[in-house]
């Protein structure tokens, strides 16, 4: 096994980009006005107007797009600007086996249905150039079907009274292409709908073009956790991912001998301190190697890698780690920069997250003796099933009698009349062992603990009372030790 921690040394993470491909359309012969009719939808001629182009596969497969990607994002470029503030804009897709759109003899000209949101509507305003809307939803291309595009924008704030402005329409004209007509007569590149987005197709006209606004699709074959920013939260289990598409994220590794290609990113926290094992062990198709950062993402704390803790060198990737309630651990699952001989050369893996509650010992509270300086403490080894555990009195009133108590944790209750609080749940508390102090106010108990799973995670609290009939106070008490049981 090889496996190194450098504590506290702070690295900087960029985002990976990811593998992207462009499709772009269009060669910007035909400006779109905001006029009705002409496809533009930053028009306000109603309170709604969109546009839907169809992509075949044939051209999505020509400009290198890989079956399988999804579409980070939508372009379209404006001619000008009017810096309007568009009460929402949208885009939606759906796969098609229709090449392009055609006439219905009874219902006319027909549009793609059935669409769902890539880009959730949203308000947006206009800019000179690219016009970028975002996925906010992950859509993906099967590699064979076609895509339809659909570009709606309902309506503009500072017309509020009506959608056509006193002297026209207004809106930024739209870069568009004329295009021959794709199958014969009635059919035709792009169909334009007008009116309430909720209301179509059936309150208002759908208009053919073949003219088409010029759009760029990016698409990414990355997985979804391609970054650091969409790492995926995991919790106790398996999980299966691939590293196929994905980038390698620009960040300095504490280890320069373990370099990792094509990762994927998880993120990991826990409620309670747990001794956390990251896996891969035969579970991968390749030289896998884990790293392990704590923090926020682009201020990660490097904590440990590994490329090799399994069966034998150049196998896959583990490790365990104490973990903290309420800190976010991000680990990078990626391929060895330098794979060993003979190792895999697929790109799936299976990734194994096992939780055991870690042994703890803490301090709840403080000691109480009324009137004296010498105030008892208690304190408590973790407590590891199968070992020897011990606890531990000092700075109590010397040969006084100690009654070690045993019972649940809870807040601090008054106990007796003594002045001091009780850090146990009087109605679940028992006697445990009874001791003395030594001539210098010690006392100790060690006891083997037993090695049962059904123990781990099993949290007790101890709390001690001592009895001074030779010295003042005659009563005092320690502060509570809260134990969780946990195994090696």
């Amino acid at each position: 096994m090889r496996i190194r921690l450098l504590l506290a040394a702070a690295f900087a993470a960029s985002v990976a980009a990811g593998q992207t491909y462009n499709f772009d359309s269009g060669v910007g012969n035909t400006p779109m006005a905001p006029d009705f009719g002409t496809g533009n939808p930053f028009s306000t001629v109603y309170s709604c107007a969109a546009t839907q182009r169809i992509f075949t596969a044939a051209e999505l497969t020509a400009a290198g797009v890989p079956a399988g990607a999804r579409i980070l994002s939508t372009w379209f470029l404006t001619d000008d600007s009017t810096g309007l503030s568009w009460n929402e804009c949208s885009v939606r897709a759906s796969l098609t086996p229709n090449s392009y759109f055609s006439t219905d003899p009874k219902f006319g000209v027909t549009e793609e249905f059935f669409l769902t949101d890539v880009h959730i509507p949203a308000p947006y305003s206009d800019v000179l150039g690219w016009n970028i809307l975002d996925s906010d939803v992950h859509f993906y291309w099967d590699g064979t079907s076609n895509v339809c595009i659909e570009i709606a924008c309902k309506g503009a704030a500072q017309f509020p009274g009506g959608p056509i402005p006193p002297n026209g329409p207004v809106g930024p004209v739209v870069r568009g292409t004329t295009y021959a007509t794709p199958g014969g007569p009635g059919t035709f590149e792009s169909v334009t709908v007008y009116g309430d987005h909720s209301a179509w197709p059936y309150c208002y006209p759908i208009y053919g073009s073949n003219v088409a606004m010029d759009m760029r699709l990016v698409f990414s074959n990355a997985p979804l956790n391609d970054d650091c920013t969409q790492a995926v939260v995991v919790g106790a289990g398996v999980f299966g991912g691939t590293i196929a598409g994905a980038s390698t994220a620009a960040l300095a590794h504490a280890d320069p001998s373990i370099g990792l290609t094509k990762d994927v990113w998880y993120r990991f926290s826990i409620a309670t301190p747990s001794d956390v094992t990251f896996y891969t062990c035969g579970g991968a198709t390749f030289d896998s190697v884990l790293a392990l950062y704590s923090g926020t993402c682009g201020a990660l704390t490097f904590l440990g890698s590994n490329d090799d803790a399994c069966t034998a060198p150049g196998d896959h990737a583990g490790f365990t780690f104490h973990a903290q309630p309420g800190v976010d651990y991000f680990v990078a699952l990626g391929k060895a920069a330098m794979p060993a001989p003979g190792t895999g050369t697929g790109e799936t893996f299976l990734l194994g997250v096992a939780v055991s509650p870690s042994a703890t010992a803490t301090a709840v509270g403080t000691g109480c003796a009324p009137g004296s300086n010498l105030v008892p403490t208690l304190s408590g080894t973790t407590p590891m099933l199968g070992e020897i555990g011990t606890i531990s009195l000092t700075g109590g009133n010397p040969t006084s009698i100690v009654i070690l108590l045993l019972g649940v944790p809870s807040a601090p209750t008054p106990f007796l009349d003594s002045g001091c609080s009780l850090h146990l749940n009087p109605s679940a508390i028992t006697i445990f062992q009874l001791g003395m102090t030594d001539a210098a106010g010690a006392w100790s108990f060690s006891d083997l603990l037993p090695n049962s799973p059904a123990l781990v995670g099993v949290t007790l609290g101890v709390q001690a009372v001592l009895y001074s009939p030779f010295a003042a106070p005659l009563i005092s008490v320690t502060n509570g030790v809260v134990l969780q049981f946990g195994q090696v």
